[in-house]
């Protein structure tokens, strides 16, 4: 979603060309939507489920996480050195640490990558998670391996975008010479105001809502947090309270969740707009992860109170007790549940309050504004002090 609406965003006042992976051919449809604004739109398919165990054992012998490893692509580097080489570009932005690589030997023009999930901060605090010795210690050694590529990898840009000021510190403890030459940006997660003023079906205070995907690890251990830790709470003191959770289950064991009359698991929706908006509450019980929850955002633009733990709602600048409620212990947590579920002035109130709050704070047009003055600034920069002059 932030890159989307990032190119989205630079495809208003600039040419943009743009390289992207498809996970399968189902991708593929959205392609004529991505060319609607786009100048010209690559997709290459991604290789890494089909080569996963041949790179993955190699990965293990890698100086680079296996994960980056089974994501390279030799076809996408030469893809890029052919629309690079073929010249009339000011910038290339690269989406992640994973496509960094493809721009590392790119001349004579900005580069910048844009570390949105901080990985090595991510995998550090799943690291803390888990009990397993073993899974603990190859954990550990991805973080190091993911923090000495960090560190090699991103000075080489010449800026870096992260979206709070946490991970803006975090990187610059490990790129300090990214950081020494004031190169590293703050552009925050966002919403889509327009998309978002969205007036739905009539409210089910007892319906609490957790979105996102559960194939992404991070959202699994927070579902499975809540499930097992807070659920039982809340269901003792409101016994018809119910859980959703929207997102992608493809290939996650979700035994868990199935087969209970309080929880429905919907799959993966086109538009999650209405479930959200029928919800009494939003929960974000995340424990792991990095970057900022997008998800927090969105419901406060639809108008649905949210719960979350600190570390859910880190980097975003919420308050607690005036646009969010913040629980850190399976008690804390379903108490405040509870208390939205049960008082709709309170419900009424953190809704105005957090409408308010994206409204002010998280338009994307806004943020589109902060990451072109960087990618002027940066081309600028680069050019030795010539005036940008993006096409």
């Amino acid at each position: 979603m932030r890159a989307y609406q990032l190119i989205r965003g630079l495809s208003k006042r600039h040419t943009v060309h743009l390289v992207a992976f498809s996970a399968s051919d189902d991708d593929l449809r959205y392609v004529d939507v991505l060319q609607s604004f786009c100048e010209q739109a690559h997709v290459a398919h991604d290789r890494r489920t089909a080569i996963r165990s041949l790179k993955g054992a190699v990965g293990l012998l890698s100086p680079a996480p296996r994960s980056y490893v089974a994501a390279w692509n030799p076809e996408v580097k030469v893809l890029v050195d052919r629309l690079v080489d073929g010249g009339g570009y000011d910038a290339a932005i690269a989406f992640g640490l994973r496509n960094g690589p493809y721009l590392r030997s790119c001349r004579g023009i900005a580069r910048i990558i844009d570390n949105d999930n901080c990985d090595t901060e991510y995998i550090a605090r799943s690291a803390a998670q888990l009990t397993s010795r073993l899974l603990r210690f190859r954990r550990k050694l991805t973080w190091a391996k993911s923090r000495r590529y960090e560190a090699r990898l991103a000075p080489r840009f010449d800026a870096a975008l992260v979206v709070s000021q946490e991970d803006a510190s975090a990187l610059g403890g490990i790129a300090p010479a990214l950081a020494a030459r004031g190169a590293i940006h703050v552009i925050p997660n966002g919403a889509d105001l327009v998309l978002l003023d969205y007036r739905g079906p009539e409210v089910d205070c007892r319906q609490i809502i957790f979105t996102g995907a559960l194939t992404y690890s991070a959202n699994l251990d927070a579902a499975v947090y809540f499930v097992r830790e807070v659920f039982p709470a809340i269901k003792s003191r409101i016994a018809d309270a119910h859980l959703v959770i929207t997102g992608s289950v493809e290939g996650v064991d979700v035994s868990l969740f199935r087969n209970r009359p309080d929880v429905r698991l919907t799959g993966r929706l086109e538009d999650v707009r209405p479930e959200i908006a029928r919800s009494g509450v939003v929960v974000v019980p995340t424990r792991v992860g990095g970057g900022t929850r997008l998800k927090v955002l969105e419901a406060m633009a639809l108008g649905t109170p949210v719960v979350a733990t600190s570390f859910g709602a880190m980097g975003l600048g919420v308050e607690h007790g005036h646009n969010i409620l913040i629980g850190d212990t399976p008690g804390e947590f379903a108490e405040q549940v509870c208390r939205l579920i049960e008082s709709s002035e309170l419900r009424a109130v953190m809704a105005a309050n957090g409408r308010e709050f994206v409204r002010e704070r998280y338009g994307w047009d806004g943020i589109v504004d902060r990451l072109d003055r960087v990618i002027e600034t940066t081309v600028e920069s680069v050019r030795g002090g010539e005036e940008c002059r993006i096409a």
